[in-house]
């Protein structure tokens, strides 16, 4: 019998149904993406705007050194790359790199699931790219949290200062999942 409070379902349970996710702040995914798309606009976060207090408070506060320089930019054609790719086929746990700012724990935790494709497919949903006919500026990680899964919404600005990411990134300066996943994770 089951710890009370505690659930636990295999991912590879075939008799189980995956959980559907809860829209994080009732954002919906493909709504969004819908809108901006017919809109012709990208997408903008209103829950996690593209400012110093969304980087956190420890290193990053008002008026720090670190934050002096930091610019938020788009990884799409024209702006930090010409050709960024969301997640390259070829990717492996040792393909990503700790931020300037020590953020080691999260690495580790978001590397492991490159070992685990089933697990990796859940948090970072299939489908999503930065091809110009698709693109919006939005993606959507999943989480499990309190015991059920959550579905959050973030837009591609992130924090990049004297022209490289600030936070985690790929060891391929074009492949973006991991800083998206950091950035779902803060929100």
């Amino acid at each position: 019998m089951a710890s009370p409070g505690i659930t636990v379902r295999l991912l590879s349970d075939p008799s189980s149904e995956p959980a559907q996710a809860v829209p994080h702040s009732g954002q919906g995914y493909q709504e969004l993406k819908r809108q901006c798309l017919q809109q012709r606009r990208l997408f903008t976060d209103p829950f996690f705007d593209a400012v110093p207090s969304s980087l956190g408070y420890w290193q990053l506060g008002l008026g720090s050194e670190n934050i002096k320089g930091l610019e938020w930019k788009r990884p799409q054609v024209g702006r930090m790359l010409s050709s960024p790719k969301f997640i390259d086929e070829d990717m492996s746990r040792t393909d990503v790199k700790q931020g300037q700012l020590g953020n080691c724990w999260f690495l580790a935790a978001a590397a492991s699931l490159t070992l685990y494709p089933q697990l990796m497919h859940r948090v970072v949903p299939r489908g999503q790219s930065f091809a110009r006919e698709d693109y919006a500026g939005i993606f959507h990680f999943q989480f499990w949290q309190y015991g059920q899964w959550v579905d959050v919404v973030v837009d591609d600005r992130l924090p990049v200062k004297n022209g490289k990411l600030v936070f985690v990134r790929s060891c391929q300066s074009d492949e973006f999942w991991m800083p998206l996943l950091e950035k779902a994770y803060a929100k």
